[in-house]
């Protein structure tokens, strides 16, 4: 693909300007815990995509963010199921919609949504109260599902 990959949970910026620090003096905020030296280069691009684990995946969007100012760049975050979705974007585009549905991982589902009985919902919300997220787009078909949203939504504000 030729596609810069980025592990968000791992990324290493080092500066390339004369006098910079050696591999061994990151200039990066925040220092990493742990490094491990490497061959080559690595070039960030408007291509460059950040891969993380679902664990990682809020993390990723805000470091997204946080570079788009200052590289101009608005980098793709991808979340570990490339494989499932390389399948389903096939069987979409092959005309099996209903098929490629049906192959949507539940885990990814579980990260990007609130889906699930209520206890489970007022849980990822708790999660996500936390994060970095600063918007929620909310999706309703029925006045009570609407209600009980409003609820849980109230007992974290």
């Amino acid at each position: 693909m030729g596609m810069n990959r980025l592990v968000a949970c791992s990324l290493l910026v080092l500066a390339t300007a004369a006098g910079a620090q050696s591999p061994a003096e990151p200039s990066v905020i925040p220092r990493p815990t742990s490094m491990t030296a490497g061959r080559g280069v690595f070039r960030l691009t408007a291509r460059t995509v950040i891969v993380a684990t679902r664990a990682d995946s809020l993390a990723a969007k805000r470091l997204a963010r946080d570079l788009a100012p200052a590289t101009g760049f608005d980098l793709a975050v991808r979340y570990g199921f490339e494989g499932a979705a390389t399948e389903i974007q096939d069987l979409y585009l092959s005309g099996g919609k209903g098929a490629a549905m049906a192959r949507v991982p539940a885990e990814l589902i579980d990260a990007v949504a609130l889906v699930g009985p209520r206890e489970r919902i007022r849980e990822r919300l708790a999660v996500w109260r936390e994060s970095p997220v600063t918007t929620l787009n909310l999706t309703v078909f029925d006045i009570e599902t609407l209600r009980v949203m409003i609820e849980l939504l109230s007992e974290i504000a």
